[in-house]
């Protein structure tokens, strides 16, 4: 039986929503073989719900969408809370995350990857 296991090198990735913005810095996922994931929303986290933008070079990024749909894949978030990664975000080398309103001051969410 093969078993999913956390890296021990790489434990956790961060994405940060700078001030007044609602768009995140990218981190990578992809490269790095994982196929699972967490992530935790800061008691100051302001907006509803997340979307997600995807890269395969970290440079001309993609909204994610639902599966053969227009509608953005978004999940609705609650500050101080932790989630799962949507699966379809593993297959993306880069990802963004998107808050639903301008968050007043950086944000921090931590990302804890499974490979």
């Amino acid at each position: 039986m093969n078993r999913i296991q956390r890296k021990t090198d790489d434990l956790s990735l961060t994405w940060t929503i700078p001030a007044g913005q609602q768009l995140s810095n990218s981190i990578p996922l992809g490269a790095s073989g994982f196929v699972g994931g967490l992530f935790g929303l800061p008691a100051s986290f302001t907006g509803s719900s997340v979307s997600f933008e995807w890269s395969k070079d970290n440079v001309t990024f993609f909204p994610l969408h639902q599966e053969y749909s227009d509608t953005l894949k978004s999940l609705t978030v609650t500050a101080a809370k932790g989630y799962p990664l949507p699966d379809e975000v593993f297959g993306a080398l880069y990802l963004k995350i998107h808050s639903s309103s301008s968050e007043a001051s950086d944000r921090s969410i931590v990302v804890c990857p499974i490979s």
